[in-house]
């Protein structure tokens, strides 16, 4: 059973690492958006 739920965490880890790295890509977009923005105005 331990070897289960060891399964499980590591599983919930690698989606948690994966959701950073999106947000984190998303996050880095969003700013390179911003500054041509705010370099037309």
């Amino acid at each position: 059973m331990a070897e289960k739920f060891k399964f499980s965490l590591d599983k919930l880890l690698d989606i948690r690492r994966e959701k950073e790295e999106e947000s984190k890509r998303l996050f880095t977009e969003s700013q390179r958006e911003k500054r041509k923005i705010e370099e037309k105005i």
